[in-house]
């Protein structure tokens, strides 16, 4: 089984951070639940993420998006798959 390309997974990363940067129709969100648990919602609905989670506001930017620290953050992937399939 063919594994993803981590530089192709990149490159559609950096396209979405340049692409988002330029029209900002989204934010990256915390869920209320725990912490360290973000998601991806519109800007004009931040308490509400895509994937329809609770979510509160954060700072974290999109240049963040899927780095993991001592925190251990976690990411929510069908957010990011909602906005891609937005966004193309």
């Amino acid at each position: 089984m063919n594994e993803p390309d981590a530089k192709a997974i990149g490159m559609k990363r950096l396209k979405m951070d340049i692409k988002i940067e330029l029209t900002k129709p989204f934010i990256i969100t915390e869920g209320i639940s725990g912490t360290w648990f973000y998601h991806i919602s519109k800007k004009n609905n931040f308490v509400r993420s895509l994937c329809g989670k609770p979510t509160m506001k954060t700072s974290l930017t999109f240049r963040s998006w899927g780095i993991k620290t001592h925190l251990n953050e976690r990411y929510c992937e069908k957010c990011f798959g909602l906005a891609l399939n937005e966004m193309w």
